[in-house]
């Protein structure tokens, strides 16, 4: 293995990355602290439906709506997708594994010369549309407009290094997320094992390699990080 590269890893952005990656997960198992990131990880389970959406329409189906609830029993956002045709195994498999390549789309941007502020403002005013035409519920509603808002002040009204930094909290927060909800078994997972037969487990594990395949990726495109196996059967 070549240390060298090794070493590449431990790059500044790439502790800062680790150091927030940690701050999330704390702040994801304290009740009264969960609120700070409630608004990233509302906007990651819009996502994670979208792209449920995404993968409809692509496939020949119809997108009806959405909704975006919160559970105070568990203390954690839940959301649904309600629509017609298309490939049920395809539109399911879409929703974790898209959220993942959004999540690492949004890191790629944030350390890249393209303008965080535009995304931003693209990101909100696309997540009001979203909640006008297809959102059902009023907490999904209401979180959506204000998210939506709320996006669209920063890109307007603060700076670029600021927006920046909310693009990158809001791709760890959905790579935080996802890994959270695979631990457990997913709804998602149990609709495949319906539809296929395949245990819900297996689809959890691919779901969880794919995962891991995607943020490797986009830590070496964001920081030069070397993929693992790059490393391997190098001397020292």
């Amino acid at each position: 293995m070549d240390l060298d590269r090794l070493n590449q890893l431990l790059t500044p952005g790439v502790r800062a990355a680790a150091l927030l990656v940690l701050l999330i997960l704390i702040l994801g198992r304290i009740p009264i602290l969960k609120f700070l990131i409630l608004p990233f990880s509302i906007f990651g389970v819009i996502v994670h439906e979208l792209a449920h959406a995404l993968a409809t329409v692509l496939t020949g189906g119809q997108f009806k709506q959405l909704s975006v609830t919160y559970n105070p029993t568990t203390n954690e956002v839940e959301g649904s997708a309600l629509s017609r045709g298309g490939d049920g195994c395809l539109i399911v498999n879409a929703g974790y594994v898209g959220t993942t390549l959004a999540g690492a789309l949004l890191l790629i941007v944030a350390v890249s010369s393209i303008s965080a502020r535009l995304v931003l403002l693209v990101l909100g005013i696309g997540l009001l549309l979203v909640t006008a035409i297809f959102m059902r519920g009023a907490f999904g509603r209401i979180s959506g407009v204000l998210i939506g808002l709320g996006l669209i002040l920063i890109s307007r009204q603060f700076p670029e290094v600021i927006a920046k930094g909310v693009l990158w909290i809001m791709a760890v927060t959905m790579f935080v997320d996802t890994a959270l909800h695979l631990i457990h078994v997913p709804m998602d997972a149990r609709n495949l094992q319906r539809r296929t037969g395949i245990d819900f487990g297996l689809w959890i594990v691919l779901w969880q390699i794919l995962a891991v395949l995607i943020v490797l990726w986009a830590l070496n495109r964001a920081y030069g990080v070397p993929l693992p196996w790059t490393l391997l059967g190098r001397g020292t």
